[in-house]
């Protein structure tokens, strides 16, 4: 039994349908899980045993979505006709792309609009909720829980150790402390972060002998925010900085601790396994949450809340939520 999962979404939702897309695939005995995807992190996930193969959408099978093809004898209907099930994250039933999925293909089609619902954001459900609600409609009815195996880890102590030394000369660290904490200081809106200076204060009360801290960021940090923010970073923390998705998951999985916003990096720290804080404050946990039992989500300070009771808190959740 084979499935293939369609995605042109950002990363944080990419992930979110890598981890639904087990769930079905866990529910249907799939044997083998393919995606095509606009996000790397669909790579990274295939490369740690998650999917057995992922392919781009500047692929000729990403771009076969897309292309108007003789669909009966075109190499993109061949590849369709390969696969038992399809999962479109692509639009609904009704969509164009969904109706020509089925023409293409001659086998089951589940098509997923992944955009949030206004009913799903006023009862408070997860985003995988919706999206499983819309399976069970077209006669995939799947519960939601942890996709099987969720955790990721490296996988062997080489490549662990492997990771670690990455992490170790993008820090351009070499003290020989036990643990290495990771904070993502950005997002994909500035109105989703907390204030720098309160991440700054976070990071100081998280340094000590044991552990190595650093900052980890990416280019939508960069774009956005310039120079004079990454500047600032340097001068209380390492910065690693990253412009592609899959070193980065790399880095991520070999921290004994990751603490980010309502972001792709945060959902990407969950899948890797790794003891994860997530911080929320305007958007909704109960929708947005990563996946996984290593994610604990944190609020943002309230105004009633001293801010050095606020940090002393998230320092002793982080204390203990690293790895040992």
């Amino acid at each position: 039994m084979n499935l293939l999962v369609l995605h042109a979404g950002a990363l944080g939702d990419c992930v979110l349908a890598i981890q639904t897309a087990r769930i079905v695939a866990s529910a249907i005995h799939a044997d083998r899980v393919e995606m095509v995807a606009r996000s790397g992190i669909a790579r990274w996930a295939a490369g740690r045993g998650l999917l057995q193969a992922a392919h781009s959408m500047e692929s000729s099978y990403g771009r076969g979505l897309f292309e108007q093809q003789d669909d009966e004898h075109s190499v993109f209907a061949e590849f369709l006709r390969s696969f038992d099930h399809i999962l479109s994250f692509l639009g609904g039933m009704n969509d164009p792309i969904s109706t020509r999925l089925v023409s293409s293909s001659g086998k089951q089609v589940w098509a997923i609009d992944p955009r949030v619902r206004e009913a799903t954001q006023v009862a408070g459900g997860h985003i995988t909720e919706q999206w499983l609600s819309d399976l069970a409609v077209q006669g995939c009815h799947v519960s939601r829980g942890s996709p099987p195996d969720d955790s990721i880890k490296p996988t062997s102590p080489a490549e662990f150790a492997r990771c670690r030394d990455l992490f170790l000369l993008k820090a351009e660290s070499r003290q020989d402390r036990s643990r290495v904490y990771l904070i993502h200081p950005g997002g994909g809106g500035r109105w989703k972060c907390l204030p720098l200076i309160v991440m700054e204060r976070l990071l100081k009360s998280l340094c000590s002998s044991e552990a190595h801290v650093a900052w980890i960021i990416g280019p939508d940090e960069w774009e956005r925010d310039g120079p004079d923010f990454v500047h600032r970073l340097e001068r209380t923390a390492p910065v690693i900085y990253e412009e592609s998705i899959e070193p980065a998951a790399d880095i991520l999985s070999a921290a004994d601790l990751y603490i980010g916003h309502d972001a792709g990096m945060t959902h990407v720290a969950a899948l890797a396994g790794v003891p994860t804080i997530a911080l929320f404050g305007p958007t909704d946990r109960r929708v947005w949450k990563p996946m996984g039992g290593c994610c604990d989500v944190a609020f943002f300070p309230s105004l009633k809340e001293p801010m050095d009771s606020w940090i002393e808190n998230m320092a002793n959740l982080a204390a203990s939520k690293a790895r040992r």
